[in-house]
């Protein structure tokens, strides 16, 4: 027992040299990114780097040396954190680096990449974010976040290729994209990106929460062309019809008011019913003969 508790004690010992050794190689290491050493974080592992606020703190001095650890350290980790600090820093200089570490095959350190993309200027960023997203065997959630980075950028060359994308995959991260891209689209676009979903061949084959958003801004934009494929969604999906009916209520075009008037039916479901006479009062039907024989 004397024996274990005497190499404990050494162990200790060891771990608390070990850690000043650590401490002054990570403020040496500080100085010399302070100076901007290019070369600085090529071989150096995850524990011997200062922590990421530290390196952010540098500021764009660092960037150099930064980029170079991004491409050039063989360790996945050292380059995620390299993607991480560029990021935060928001150096336009970072921009290649960053565009190469698309090709990085750690997908950690892709996702990092993207993230400082979507924040960073420059024209070179949408082409590179669109050459991904059409590349075969990437897995979805990177697709995914490089399809929203492109939505952040706001870059207007990325409206037809996301919209065309969308179109073909009813993706709804493409959606979201192109709903951050609304300044950038016609009136046409903007029509499409909210009807074309709801007027699919197979509904079912539209994910939900793609119908959802586009059923709630279909009536928040009011969008008339949106009035007779919501109708006929309504009968396809029961799930929705509430939301639906709501939307009806909001576009005001009074072609909706036979089909809602076919659904006043003091049997139905008491959120349907109150969906139904909100959407009627709102295309100027007069509900209160309704309300007084169901109140009867």
């Amino acid at each position: 027992c004397e024996k274990i508790q005497k190499q404990v004690r050494e162990l200790r010992g060891r771990s608390i040299e070990i850690a000043q050794v650590d401490a002054d190689d990570v403020g040496q290491t500080v100085e010399l990114l302070r100076r901007v050493q290019p070369d600085l974080l090529i071989n150096l592992s995850p524990w011997e780097l200062p922590s990421t606020s530290d390196m952010v703190q540098l500021g764009r001095t660092i960037t150099p040396a930064v980029a170079n650890g991004l491409i050039n350290n063989m360790d996945p980790e050292v380059r995620r954190i390299c993607a991480t600090v560029l990021s935060a820093t928001r150096d336009p200089a970072a921009m290649q680096p960053l565009l190469d570490a698309l090709e990085d095959p750690d997908y950690g350190v892709q996702a990092q990449a993207i993230e400082a993309l979507s924040t960073l200027e420059g024209d070179e960023a949408a082409p590179a974010l669109l050459a991904l997203i059409s590349k075969p065997r990437v897995p979805t959630w990177t697709r995914d976040q490089a399809v929203v980075a492109l939505g952040r950028r706001g870059d207007p060359e990325a409206v037809k290729p996301l919209m065309r994308y969308f179109l073909r995959t009813w993706d709804s991260s493409a959606q979201r994209a192109l709903w951050d891209l609304r300044r950038h689209l016609t009136p046409a676009q903007r029509t499409q990106l909210v009807v074309a979903p709801l007027k699919a061949r197979r509904p079912d084959a539209v994910p939900w929460d793609v119908l959802s958003f586009s059923i709630d801004k279909a009536g928040r934009l009011q969008i008339t062309a949106a009035a007779k494929p919501l109708r006929s969604l309504a009968d396809e999906r029961p799930d929705m019809q509430n939301k639906i009916i709501w939307s009806l209520g909001m576009i005001g075009d009074r072609s909706s008011v036979p089909y809602l008037q076919g659904l006043l039916d003091e049997t139905a479901d008491a959120r349907l019913l109150n969906n139904v006479v909100f959407a009627l009062d709102r295309l100027g039907e007069d509900v209160e003969p309704f309300l007084a024989q169901a109140l009867d």
